[in-house]
This record gives C-alpha cells, sequence and structure tokens, in this order.
C-alpha cells in the first residue's frame, strides 16, 4: 500500500524508492505483485514515470485511505499509552483566536504532549501557506459567492453577514442598522482581508470612492482609531461581534441594510494531505466551541 502511494504521489519509481529508501526493483516487483494478485494494472509505467491507469485510480484512493487509518490507529494506540506527540499548526483571521484557545484548553486535555502553533493571519496568507504545507489547517472569512474559487480543501463552519463597528461615543452608535448609502458618508479604518475589499469594492461601483483613512494589518491601530472617533470599520459579524473591543462595550456593532452578499467562516486544509487523527480531534473540539456560540 504505502508503495503505491508513493509512486502515485511522486508520478516516478525511483523517487518513491529514494523517499522510502529502499530500490526501485523492490518497488517494482512489490507493485507488480499486487497488479498480479488484483488482476489489475494499477500504473501505466514509461520513460516518463508511471501514472496511474483508469481502473487503477480508485485503488490508489484506497491505498490512501487504508493508509491513513493505520496511523490514526498508531495514534489512537499511543494516546491510550499518553506518549503522543508531534506539531499542529494552526491559522485564523482575527476575532476567531479565542474560539481557537478555548479548543485548545479542551484539546490539551487528551493531547498535552502535541505542540499547538497558533497565528493570526489573513484568509491570503492563509490559503497560501496551506498550499505550501506551512499549516495544517485555517480559519478563513470569505464570501459565499467565491467559494468555489478557493484552490485548497473548504468547509464552510458559520455563516454571517458583514457589519459595521463605531465607537460607543459616536452618533452612529444610535443607530441599530445603517445603509450602505449612509456609511458611505464616512471614514473607513480597514483590515487587510479579502472579504473587507470585496466590500469596499461593491460600496465603490455604487456610490463612488470612498474615503479610507488607512488599511492595515494591525488590530490594535484599527481599534485605536475607532475608539477615537477618526474612522468605523467592517468585516463579517462572527469576527467583529467577538472581538474584545466589542465585547468589552467599547465599540458598537450595527447591521448593514441593502448588501445581501453572505459572508462564510471557513475550515482549510490541503486537498492533497489526509487529516491526522491530532488534527481531526481539535477540529472538533474548534466546531463544539463555535457552536457553542
Amino acid at each position: 500500500m504505502e508503495y503505491i502511494v508513493a509512486v502515485a504521489k511522486t508520478g516516478s519509481l525511483s523517487t518513491a524508492s529514494q523517499q522510502l529508501h529502499v530500490t526501485q526493483s523492490a518497488i517494482s516487483q512489490s507493485i507488480t505483485n499486487f497488479e498480479t494478485e488484483l488482476g489489475v494494472k494499477i500504473f501505466r509505467r514509461s520513460r516518463l514515470g508511471a501514472e496511474p491507469t483508469a481502473e487503477g485510480k480508485p485503488i490508489i484512493r484506497k491505498a490512501y485511505e487504508v493508509l491513513s487509518k493505520i496511523g490514526e490507529l498508531k495514534e489512537e494506540a499511543e494516546v491510550h499509552s499518553n506518549f503522543i506527540s508531534g506539531e499542529l499548526r494552526v491559522a485564523t483571521v482575527p476575532g476567531t483566536m479565542t474560539f481557537l484557545v478555548k479548543a485548545l484548553s479542551t484539546f490539551k486535555i487528551s493531547y498535552p504532549n502535541v505542540r499547538v502553533e497558533m497565528t493570526e493571519k489573513s484568509s491570503r496568507e492563509i490559503i497560501e501557506e496551506i498550499k505550501q504545507n506551512k499549516l495544517d489547517i485555517g480559519v478563513i472569512s470569505i464570501k459565499e459567492d467565491k467559494l468555489n474559487a478557493v484552490t485548497v480543501d473548504i468547509e464552510v463552519l458559520m455563516k454571517g453577514k458583514m457589519i459595521v463597528a463605531v465607537s460607543r461615543h459616536s452618533p452612529l452608535a444610535l443607530y441599530e442598522s445603517l445603509s450602505e448609502q449612509e456609511l458611505h458618508h464616512h471614514a473607513f479604518v480597514l483590515y487587510q482581508e479579502d472579504s473587507v475589499r470585496w466590500f469596499i469594492d461593491d460600496l465603490t461601483s455604487k456610490y463612488g470612492p470612498v474615503d479610507i483613512l488607512f488599511w492595515t494589518n494591525n488590530l490594535d491601530a484599527i481599534r485605536s482609531a475607532v475608539r477615537e472617533g477618526l474612522a468605523i470599520t467592517v468585516g463579517s459579524e462572527f469576527i467583529i461581534k467577538n472581538d474584545p473591543y466589542i465585547l468589552q462595550g467599547e465599540g458598537v456593532p450595527i447591521e448593514i441594510t441593502g448588501y445581501d452578499n453572505t459572508n462564510c467562516l471557513g475550515l482549510v486544509r490541503s486537498e492533497k494531505k489526509q487529516l491526522s487523527l491530532i488534527t481531526k480531534n481539535f477540529v472538533r473540539e474548534l466546531k463544539s466551541e463555535l457552536f457553542r456560540s
């Protein structure tokens, strides 16, 4: 099974043999024996490499699944021995870190020896680092109508609207909702996030250039500008409503009328990599925290 998966991943018997530290002839003979046993040709071999046949593709998929399950069994056995260790690399868009920290607290009870690295990044950065295998999983914010354009595996965790946040001392704090046209009269401070940029692009196309004080990745700078009444900001409701600035009552979230695009909170991972048991259990804890909110 391991040989089949390695050849499928690399497209080459020689490269697979180097990665597995066995001879190319051993891999070739093992796959040939397996093909003979099944009565199916799994790979089409040539000077250019090894390409899966139509009949071989479902067998390769099953081999992936079997190896994944074997890995889970090994990890499960280690859990019961309390020896499991490793690393979990997670990134999230701002505003959801609270959920990740709560999930981590529960997760650590079962996996005390797993080192978890959590960072805040933009959705675009998270997707790129997933593709480069720098992250195991990520949590991003994306418009619902942009889901098909995502180049990694994505699972929608929550859906919500775009809302604005203003200082509690602002006259706008008295409003329960504001129209896009009313928002257009105010200055913005904005987080460098695609979902925010798409909202501003829509606003610009409808009402002309938007007064933007600054774009930044510094959340404290955005909070400070809003607190001082210099500008308002905009973002997904599940991000803004869970921001410490809002939770502490310093800022006020306000709905936007007339803007219909739904925003999604999505869990992303590589399409080429099976989730480990460790990662699956962390995701389970994260979902539990999100659904409790």
